[in-house]
């Protein structure tokens, strides 16, 4: 495709691929078979940004970060149906092993030199809304270990960057 395409992340089966391009002015995430030709936007008919997607652990769901109605925390069909706001802030999720809850930042990075901002860490519960800090200090990117654990994530402190692992809880 032309142009930059960013943020990939893999189905469970690894038969599918989202990923993140510029179509229309603003950022879609977009849908592809592995080793397919065409991919699906799913989020063409938004006219607001959506980024960094992730597939849940069972492949059915999408959970990824938008600017739409306000901006926030998304979780939709794996096909792009039904999205509805989990939270009203929120970047780079990544769902718990067991599906229920996902992990993300208040900041988005684009550019792990140029930052904006003081960054934490938030778990919401999937289906009830339901948002729990769970680290104050400066955290991007957080990935859930697939024990279900750990959060592992990275942290700028006076601008030395490391990476870091806390208790899931």
């Amino acid at each position: 495709l032309p142009d930059a395409q960013y943020a990939p992340n893999l189905s469970p089966d690894g038969k599918s691929l989202l990923y993140v391009a510029t179509d229309g002015g603003d950022e879609d995430i977009f849908l592809q078979r592995v080793g397919g030709e065409n991919a699906v936007n799913l989020t063409e008919a938004f006219a607001e940004p959506d980024f960094d997607p992730a597939f849940s652990p069972d492949g059915e769901r999408v959970a990824f970060g938008s600017r739409r109605e306000g901006g926030g925390l998304f979780v939709m069909g794996a096909t792009g149906e039904s999205p509805r706001r989990i939270a009203t802030d929120g970047a780079h999720p990544s769902w718990s092993p067991d599906g229920r809850k996902i992990v993300y930042s208040t900041e988005r990075v684009v550019d792990p030199f140029s930052r904006g901002t003081v960054a934490s860490l938030w778990v919401v519960d999937v289906a009830s809304g339901e948002k729990k800090r769970i680290y104050e200090g400066d955290a991007v990117h957080p990935v859930w270990s697939p024990s279900g654990e750990r959060i592992a994530f990275w942290a700028a402190d006076e601008g030395q960057r490391d990476l870091r692992t806390i208790p899931a809880e």
